[in-house]
């Protein structure tokens, strides 16, 4: 069963499409544009809460 291991070849892993970019249609005239989606992470419009106040101990 080894021989038979060693001849046959590993699958490699599968592997992951990248995301497809968004599609921009030519002008035709279209009622709506797509919205475009903002790349995944922190929304920088978006502030960040005030530290907390830690009382000392």
């Amino acid at each position: 069963m080894a021989a038979l291991r060693e001849r046959m070849p590993v699958a490699a892993p599968p592997r992951v499409a990248p995301p497809p970019e968004a599609h921009v249609p030519e002008e035709e005239g279209d009622e709506e544009a797509p919205v475009p989606v903002p790349p995944a992470g922190r929304r920088r419009d978006i502030p960040l809460p005030e530290p907390l106040e830690v009382p000392p101990q």
